[in-house]
């Protein structure tokens, strides 16, 4: 029998049992005595297997990710650049105007895009650095602020605490990673709300918690948000998530969700990045 069990802390366990029932009188017809139960802990097997199945549907997309980013990639330039030489050629408070800057605007969102669809499916190199967590926080925290009021969603108030020594790691990817687990935490709050972000050593690793006090991700959606384009937004793109667990893999990290509630009352997704030595 397989089963799945939580732990106060909000990790999962995994685990499988067999039960054998032990007679007075090993012959036939022997009373029963009792049962036996070898309990088996597979948590680090399913975690492999749930890594390594990411990991394969990654592989699959990559090369179709890759050529529609670079086929895409030129003619999205294009017409950006048309659009910004129209722009100023169009009279000031003109619907045109306003249109072309809507069309820049556009571009540059699709070049976001294919940039993330070009990352998320090439193999890249960490660029080695020390990082200060703390630093690190506060460009994670700058980087999402801006966002939030970009994107009129700057009714949350965001927090941090950090107690944690430099590491060694890609600073850029580790601030997107930070950032796009922000931005997710604030775009569940849509009418306003909290993010904490926590991070500290725990052991031999460096674990970053997003707290939020949203409605929570449930255990059906868990399993499922870190797949490429999946995404329960309609202005959503599902690469967000999809990146930070491919710079976690990068790192030799990993991203979890608890199956507990935040101490805010919402999500609490955990990014761990072991310290090198």
């Amino acid at each position: 029998t397989e089963h799945e069990g939580v732990r106060p802390d909000g990790s999962r366990r995994g685990g499988a049992s067999r039960r054998s029932v032990v007679a007075r009188d090993l012959r036939a017809g022997g009373e029963p005595a009792g049962t036996v139960e070898i309990l088996d802990d597979r948590t680090r097997v399913v975690e492999l297997s749930e890594r390594l199945h990411a990991m394969d549907k990654l592989s699959a997309m990559g090369d179709m990710a890759s050529g529609i980013a670079h086929e895409l990639r030129n003619p999205m330039m294009a017409v950006k650049g048309f659009a910004e030489l129209l722009a100023p050629r169009l009279p000031e408070g003109s619907d045109e105007r306003r249109w072309a800057g809507l069309i820049v605007e556009g571009s540059a969102e699709a070049e976001t895009i294919l940039a993330s669809m070009m990352s998320l499916a090439s193999p890249e190199k960490l660029a080695l650095d020390s990082v200060d967590p703390q630093e690190l926080a506060r460009a994670a925290l700058r980087l999402a602020r801006l966002g939030a009021a970009r994107d009129g969603e700057c009714r949350v108030e965001l927090t941090s605490s950090v107690d944690c020594p430099s590491l060694a790691g890609d600073r850029i990817k580790l601030r997107q990673a930070l950032r796009n687990l922000l931005a997710n935490a604030i775009q569940a709050q849509p009418d306003g709300g909290r993010v904490h972000l926590a991070i500290a050593r725990e052991g031999d690793e460096l674990v970053a918690r997003v707290q939020d006090a949203g409605p929570g991700i449930s255990q059906k959606l868990a399993r499922r948000v870190f797949e490429p384009f999946f995404t329960t937004r309609a202005e959503g793109t599902g690469l967000g998530l999809a990146l930070v667990q491919r710079i976690a893999v990068l790192h030799g990290g990993r991203v979890e969700i608890s199956s507990l509630p935040s101490p805010l009352g919402g999500a609490e997704v955990r990014l761990h990045i072991p310290f090198r030595n």
